[in-house]
């Protein structure tokens, strides 16, 4: 089968149904998330095995291959030409291959555009301490953060140093210098 070429059709096919999330789950076919409710795809085929497995090493490089069979589990960013990134997630459940993609916006809102309380702009002034970002999933901690990066990126001359697992929005410099790690 070609997994590259079923692969790109759901990423496109989410991104143009505006989906947050694809979930891979054998016995099911692809499920989105859309405007928070789970949506199966019932006109996709299910999701066997040997599909799933092979749509997630069509993901991974041998590197990931690896370290996936190693540790079970694996993170990491994944694009999709120039149309969007997406954050995977690849583990085993109950003995099969499953998938959990996250759609990472390419525009990196304001602090205004998010609505978040005027007061968070202070932590973008701050030039010492520690913020903490915390909760549960998909609740907008990295879309907070990156916010937040690129307030300072945009208004002081700042050298930035991202430690991120993995590497979600991709930021361009502007007055201050970004390096963002990948551990």
């Amino acid at each position: 089968m070609e997994y590259q070429k079923i692969l790109k059709n759901i990423l496109e096919l989410a991104i143009d149904k505006k989906a947050s999330d694809i979930h891979i789950v054998v016995g099911h076919p692809f499920i989105l998330r859309i405007a928070g409710e789970l949506i199966s795809q019932k006109e996709m085929p299910v999701v066997s095995p040997e599909d799933a497995k092979g749509i997630a090493l069509s993901l991974m490089g041998p590197d990931r291959q690896e370290r996936f069979l190693k540790q079970k589990e694996v993170d990491f960013a994944y694009s999709l030409s120039d149309r969007a990134r997406f954050r995977v997630n690849i583990f085993f459940q109950m003995g099969y291959v499953s998938m959990a993609l996250r759609i990472i916006g390419s525009d990196i809102k304001t602090i205004e555009d998010l609505n978040l309380p005027i007061t968070i702009k202070r932590f973008a002034q701050a030039e010492h301490g520690l913020v903490l970002i915390t909760g549960s999933s998909s609740q907008g901690k990295s879309t907070t953060l990156a916010s937040l990066i690129d307030n300072i990126n945009h208004n002081r001359g700042e050298h930035i140093i991202t430690i991120e697992d993995p590497i979600e929005y991709i930021f361009k410099d502007d007055v201050s210098l970004i390096e963002q790690r990948e551990v």
